[in-house]
């Protein structure tokens, strides 16, 4: 045990012995080399102090800041050294001056402590001028809460009133009074107490909401009850209740408002009802929300009795009249929408537009035109709304003939207001205009407004106003609008001129619209509007018009401006040659499509359109050639189209057999027949004298591939029956599809069945006639729709196989004139001429017309 404690204490010793020499070391070392050195840095600057005042002198031998910042760990850059000094020595406006010179990326970087020194020197400065107060103000940013919090804090261990007075006033310009900041002001005033009811009062006047908490009320009532200030703490107190009982209505507003969005309106009731009982005040808002949960659960009834309650406590608003104008707005109720739309402007609450243009749509869906009148007459003398806006509004709800007038007022209306037309107004009026067929109004508006603005028409409104005219079937109009736009250079839109083509062709005007076209052409700005759609139309109305030379004429014009074709375009130029009879020019309009680059190769149409010309011609044979070459070497198949032609063909040549082998051939193919089928096959059926089986086809085939007959099928079969000297077979089945109703006899079937009885009994005919008139003596029965009538030709054969003179003649033509209004002296009979014969040649060449000769 010795011998242990003998070692320990050797090496304690020797520990104390090495801890000796070190700091004997550390003494000589500090004393030969460091304070020699010291010495003389302290000479070189008495020696140059000697040279200056003595206030610069004592000011040389204060440590500087930036060493005693440096001392705590903060390193700073030079740039802020100056602003630090003159912080230090109390100059506000070198400091402000030197911040002011900072550059912006120094500026942002400076440090909290910093910008407290620069703080606490203007909080001691004594007045502070208007240059300084701008100055501080532009550099107010650089300023964080914490620097505020820093420099309140060091006047507050201060207790210099005027220094926390200007702080109070610097962070309210850099909005900066955070609750900290805030009782560090208000303890500064702690030796002052009128002094600090006064800063109180400040605080409670000017403090946002949002950092007037309850944490800062408590502390500043500590600071009252310390400085036994009891009448500023119950002013505090009395503040606190005030602002969170308002704040305790906003979250109690937005409760309900959320339970209502939910669907939830117990709850939301429940909830109002429960604040209402503990006597907490209810203001506007909460009201308000509980009309608008009234509003989300569709309860209007409801809401229109609180509603009432709000008015008789004088607590309504805009937005408690804007809440219950959308309920009786989304309810459908006009009447009640309109009378608080009236209430709110009366009492000087001015709507919005949205809201105005709702009511009054609202009104206008009710067709109620008279009050919405009104309500835009009161918002205009208001001031509220003069725009053209309001009056689309109004117009988009005109969609009938009854309601011309009202159209025709509201025209005067915008015109007597003299509201400023504008693009989309002229075309809500136009679009009215044509909705209600008024288009001698639309006339007149297009009249007035090409003597002012002409401007204000659009490429699509008068491309609008150009296809009402022309399903009008007003040609001159669509003329004269086509000049207009001509005249005042206005964009032609593509689908504009093709109407134009169109409409001139359906008045058999071909010429005009070719002109048209070409005027387009020759126009640089307008030349991209033709193409290959426009050129098929202008094809189409030479067609209808059987100018065979023109024909070929436009389809020449197209390869010299070099129109691209294709495959529509062929078949259109296909379809006119066969209409017109020109199967000799096929060959070189195929090898045309052939030549295209790239080819364009034929299809179903193509061939269809080819066989039909060839039936049109009377040339049956090459059309069945074609159709087997089609079939077996191109691996065509026809379609319904193709086998209606081939049996039309059939039916023209009286070839009953050949028609029944390609009907059965049709069948097994898949092809399912059509009523254009049938009433072809009752057409032949008929002229082989068998009737009985074409009735039985009509009633299997259309049993077989489920589909309803229509009218053209049953006037091929009465068709049929007078073939065959079955005038009351024909008049029975008249009788059985108007009593079926399933579909209903036109103008055709009457003019079939009246010239099917004129080869019997001319009292029959007589009888169709007054059916087909809706004329009192006949047996027949009558359909409950509009008379269709017959044909004048056709009407003028009955008479004369009557016996104009005769007493059934002068009969019929009395009720005619006393019941339809209808002249029959100028009627003349029709006289038949014989059809042209057409058998031209053919000659196909080439890969699709091999083997047709």
């Amino acid at each position: 045990m010795v011998v242990t404690l003998q070692d320990a204490l050797d090496s304690l010793w020797s520990e104390i012995v090495i801890f000796c020499l070190v700091v004997i070391c550390y003494k000589i070392f500090t004393l030969r080399i460091l304070a020699p050195r010291r010495q003389k840095a302290a000479k070189k600057t008495g020696h140059q102090n000697l040279h200056k005042p003595p206030s610069e002198q004592a000011r040389s031998t204060r440590k500087p800041p930036a060493q005693s910042l440096r001392q705590k760990g903060e390193i700073l850059p030079e740039e802020h050294v100056s602003l630090l000094q003159a912080s230090e020595i109390g100059d506000a406006i070198g400091a402000l001056q030197a911040m002011s010179q900072l550059p912006a990326r120094s500026l942002m970087a400076l440090p909290s402590s910093v910008a407290a020194k620069v703080l606490l020197c203007l909080g001691k400065t004594s007045s502070m001028s208007e240059e300084m107060m701008h100055q501080f103000m532009d550099l107010a940013g650089s300023f964080d809460t914490g620097a505020f919090e820093t420099a309140a804090a060091e006047t507050c261990r201060l207790c210099s009133i005027p220094s926390c007075r200007r702080l109070y006033d610097l962070a309210g310009l850099a909005s900066a009074r955070t609750e900290k900041f805030l009782i560090f002001v208000v303890k500064g005033h702690r030796n002052d107490v009128s002094a600090m009811c006064q800063m109180i009062g400040d605080v409670l006047a000017e403090c946002p909401s949002k950092v007037f908490k309850r944490s800062l009320a408590n502390a500043l009532v500590a600071q009252c009850t310390k400085g036994e200030n009891q009448a500023t703490a119950q002013i505090i107190k009395d503040h606190v209740e005030l602002q969170f009982s308002r704040q305790d209505a906003n979250r109690l507003a937005r409760l309900i408002s959320q339970l209502g969005k939910q669907g939830r309106l117990h709850d939301a009731i429940n909830a109002f009802d429960r604040a209402q009982l503990s006597g907490a005040p209810l203001d506007t808002s909460v009201h308000n929300s509980l009309l608008g949960a009234f509003i989300e659960c569709k309860e209007l009834s409801k809401a229109l009795d609180h509603f009432a309650k709000m008015e008789g406590q004088s607590l309504t608003d805009a937005i408690s009249y804007y809440t219950m104008i959308e309920g009786c707005t989304a309810a459908k109720k006009p009447e009640a929408a309109h009378r608080l739309v009236m209430e709110m402007i009366n009492l000087g609450l001015q709507p919005n537009k949205a809201t105005l243009h709702n009511v009054i749509s609202l009104i206008a869906q009710k067709r109620n035109f008279k009050v919405a009148w009104n309500l835009i007459n009161k918002m205009i003398s208001q001031g509220i709304e003069r725009s053209g806006f309001i009056w689309t509004t109004l117009l988009k709800h005109m969609t009938r003939q009854s309601h011309v007038p009202e159209l025709s007022e509201t025209c005067a209306l915008i015109e007597s207001h003299k509201v400023a037309m504008d693009p989309m107004l002229f075309s809500f009026i136009s679009s009215a205009c044509i909705r209600c067929g008024c288009l001698d109004l639309l006339w007149s508006r297009l009249l007035l407004q090409w003597q002012g603005d002409t401007s204000v028409i659009s490429p699509a409104t008068y491309a609008s106003i150009m296809k009402a005219y022309g399903q009008a079937r007003d040609v001159q109009k669509v003329k004269h609008l086509w000049a207009k736009m001509t005249q005042d250079k206005v964009q032609i839109l593509h689908g504009t001129l093709n109407y134009v083509v169109e409409v001139l062709n359906g008045h058999g005007l071909a010429e005009e619209s070719w002109a048209v076209v070409s005027q387009c052409w020759e126009d640089p700005e307008r030349r991209e509007l033709v193409n290959t759609s426009t050129y098929s139309f202008v094809v189409n109305g030479f067609t209808i018009a059987k100018q065979h030379d023109k024909v070929l004429a436009v389809y020449q014009e197209m390869k010299e401006r070099q129109i691209p074709c294709n495959k529509v375009t062929f078949n259109t130029m296909l379809n006119a040659m066969a209409r017109c009879g020109m199967m000799h020019e096929l060959p070189q309009l195929l090898d045309d499509m052939r030549n295209c680059t790239p080819p364009i190769e034929p299809d179903i149409v193509t061939f269809s359109t080819i066989i039909k010309g060839f039936c049109l011609s009377g040339d049956l044979d090459k059309a069945f050639e074609l159709l087997s070459l089609m079939r077996n070497q191109l691996g065509i198949k026809p379609d319904g189209v193709l086998y209606n032609s081939l049996l039309d063909g059939c039916a023209r040549q009286s070839r009953f057999r050949q028609a029944m082998v390609l009907f059965e051939e049709m069948k097994e193919a898949g092809v399912a027949p059509s009523n254009f089928t049938l009433s072809i096959m009752c057409k032949l059926l008929g002229r082989a004298k068998l009737l009985n089986q074409a009735f039985s086809m009509v009633q299997s085939v259309s049993h077989e591939y489920c589909f309803e007959l229509n009218i053209q099928v049953y006037t091929s079969l009465m068709q049929a029956c007078f073939t065959n000297g079955k005038c009351q077979r024909a008049l029975d089945l008249h009788n059985q599809i108007v009593a079926e109703g399933r579909t209903l006899p036109d103008r055709r079937t009457y003019t079939v069945m009246a010239r099917g009885c004129l080869a019997g009994d001319g009292g029959k005919a007589a009888d169709v006639v007054r059916c087909a008139f809706h004329l009192p003596g006949h047996c027949m029965q009558q359909t409950t729709s509009a008379p269709p009538g017959v044909d004048d030709s056709c009407l003028a054969e009955v008479l004369d196989k009557l016996g104009r003179q005769g007493t059934a003649a002068r009969a019929l033509i009395e009720d005619l004139k006393d019941h339809c209004g209808i002249d029959t002296t100028t009627l003349a009979a029709r006289k038949m001429t014989p059809a042209p014969k057409h058998n031209q040649g053919y000659a196909a060449r080439g890969r699709w017309g091999g083997g047709v000769s």
